[in-house]
């Protein structure tokens, strides 16, 4: 793995998934262009960043004329992406080299330039950068026929080698996903949920190991609303509802809170306070939807009926408050609060702290506050460079403990620790399991028969079909689509195989797939996963030649059989071709031409099906003769 990612720094990348093009942009998307990146420069300077105008301008000249034509999916121009991932990161006070990297991130991966040319025009640091964030697109190129599962796990592999070496490559490559996941709703909804499921187990990982919470916030709003977008909606329409009727309320509160803390111009006594100058804000921010649907769905037992009842005023906060003081203050931020609390209790408002929470998206502990209209506010009390640590991460040089990101084995006794995840099932009655249980998990845990006969999933009232192994999320809807017949057991249909080993992640999955196999270990061939050129899935034997999947498609297809292409290469493949999992397959067959098999043939095809079909084809034409 190693040797063939040191020679992917030495080979150029070549995109294989060319965009649509366009001669020329409009004169209105031109502009839209300048007027964009125009806001990032003034975005930096207000956060005081000196920008470095020269590397930035060149860096956007230089990646408008490599996407130029170029449109996104949602018929954008390309170049707006890019600009778009900048924006991001001037927003939180970044400097030149990472913001000009962000311009350049995507020309390596689409556009015909080596990162030795990007060293040599903008230097080490940006050019290093955005070869951490290319994809591994050169090895597709060298070899096409290669599972997408594997360029993925290599393009992981080197994103997190780059990263080790060059930590602030992680915040461009997570703004590159947080606008990619706005913008994913032209793609079906299976890629949807698992380039999120790609997020939360990748990148989010990785931002949390950097601290950079404001983004992991974002993120997981964004993979909340691509895996469960009913979800999402209710909960987001509910809480709008919420501060809308509380608006008038909440508004009052903020004044009284601003008065107290920062007086008015007619304030002498609260001007000489002498902690009253150390606090620098108290602000609102809306909560994120999946922080509150995290919050609810421990008193929902069935998400159906329950959902939109229990988003009220008396079980959700309505606003996260930051009250934040100065580093140089000589108190801890909570003596400053306190020092003001007996007003706060007293006057008109009667805010009290009624408990301390602890913050399940970061770990950290918040207060709980209540006005005189029963409205709840999350309060976090916290210095100002703590506060900006853990909304925009700290840099702690190369050494980040990323290796640590691997999945660690555990022992047995520790399981009964593991976190659960409320899931519900097609009726919407709640099903507990364990974090980072699989679609198959959930098919085992209501019913072993179910699991052994599972197909795949309906998730979230989405009608495409979700592989047994997809990672389940919590408040996820899922229908079992099986083939077990509880009234008729005979009737039932096993789909179980040994690769679905790999599939299963709790101790009652794993019993009981043991045991099953432990009886039919005869009948429970291996099974992999194909697809055809139209996107249809299908199951078939470990070992199996592409002439087997001719076949497998139809006897009429493999008897007329004249050529294969697998994934994304351009040249035939072997009859004698070996399948692998999740490959793509494009048969080529002509049934109005006569059938030609070949004897030789039987030695390749592997299925017994493949074999029977041609020695029934056989035995036929020696009879006529």
């Amino acid at each position: 793995m190693e040797d063939r990612l040191l020679a992917l720094k030495k080979t150029k990348n070549v995109n294989t998934a060319a965009p649509e093009m366009v001669e020329e942009y409009t004169e209105e998307q031109i502009k839209e262009i300048h007027e964009k990146y125009s806001r990032i420069i003034k975005t930096m300077y207000a956060h005081g960043v000196m920008a470095d105008t020269k590397l930035l301008n060149d860096a956007f000249q230089f990646a408008m004329e490599k996407h130029k034509g170029a449109l996104r999916k949602n018929k954008e121009p390309y170049i707006l992406h890019p600009i778009a991932v900048a924006q991001i990161l001037a927003d939180l006070g970044f400097e030149s080299d990472l913001v000009a990297a962000a311009l350049l991130h995507d020309v390596v991966e689409d556009c015909d330039v080596t990162v030795e040319y990007l060293t040599e025009r903008f230097g080490k640091n940006v050019a290093d950068i955005v070869d951490a964030l290319s994809a591994v697109n050169v090895i597709t190129s060298a070899d096409p026929e290669m599972e997408k599962k594997d360029v993925d796990v290599l393009s992981d592999v080197k994103l997190l080698n780059e990263i080790e070496k060059n930590p602030k490559a992680i915040y461009v490559k997570i703004a590159d996903r947080m606008h990619n996941l706005t913008t994913i709703g032209a793609f079906p909804y299976a890629k949807q949920r698992a380039k999120a499921q790609h997020t939360r187990e990748i990148l989010i990982p990785l931002a949390r190991k950097m601290g950079v919470y404001r983004l992991i916030y974002e993120l997981e709003d964004l993979c909340f609303g691509i895996e469960n977008p009913e979800c999402y909606r209710a909960v987001k329409e509910k809480y709008e509802q919420l501060l809308w009727e509380n608006r008038y309320g909440v508004k009052e509160v903020q004044d009284y809170l601003t008065l107290i803390f920062f007086g008015d111009s007619l304030d002498s006594v609260r001007k000489s306070d002498s902690l009253s100058k150390f606090i620098l804000s108290c602000g609102y921010r809306k909560r994120y939807m999946e922080s509150i649907f995290r919050n609810v769905t421990s008193q929902v037992s069935n998400i159906l009926t329950d959902l939109e009842k229990n988003i009220c005023k008396e079980k959700v906060e309505l606003y996260d408050i930051y009250f934040i003081v100065k580093d140089e203050c000589a108190f801890t931020a909570v003596d400053v609060f306190f020092h003001f609390y007996q007003e706060l209790l007293n006057g008109p408002c009667r805010i009290t702290v009624t408990e301390i929470k602890r913050n399940a998206e970061d770990t950290r502990s918040y207060f709980v506050l209540v006005d005189c209209y029963n409205n709840k506010y999350r309060l976090f009390v916290e210095k100002e460079s703590d506060y900006l640590n853990k909304m925009n991460g700290v840099i702690l040089g190369g050494d980040l403990g990323l290796k640590k990101l691997g999945k660690i084995d555990t022992a047995e006794p520790g399981e009964s620790f593991k976190p659960f995840i409320n899931v519900y099932r097609k009726d919407g009655t709640m099903v507990q399991i364990e974090e980072g249980a699989t679609i198959l998990d959930f098919a085992f845990a209501i019913h072993p028969e179910i699991g052994i006969c599972a197909r795949y999933a309906l998730v979230n009232k989405k009608q495409e079909q979700i592989p047994l192994y997809a990672k389940l999320n919590e408040g996820d809807l899922v229908e079992i689509v099986h083939d077990s017949h509880k009234d008729n057991p005979e009737l039932n249909i096993p789909h179980a195989t040994i690769r679905w080993f790999e599939y299963v992640r709790t101790r009652e999955a794993t019993r009981a797939l043991s045991r099953y196999l432990e009886k039919h270990v005869e009948s429970a061939k291996p099974l992999i996963q194909v697809h055809d050129a139209e996107g249809n899935t299908y199951e078939i034997e470990t070992g199996s030649t592409v002439l087997d999947f001719a076949f497998l498609m139809g006897v009429e297809k493999g008897l007329h059989f004249k050529a294969a292409y697998v994934n994304k290469s351009k040249n035939k493949t072997r009859i004698d071709k070996m399948l692998g999992y999740d490959d793509v397959v494009k048969i080529i067959s002509d049934a109005s031409d006569t059938a030609t098999p070949k004897f030789e043939w039987l030695n390749i095809v592997k299925t017994q099906k493949a074999k029977d079909a041609l020695l029934e084809y056989f035995n036929s034409v020696l009879k006529t003769k």
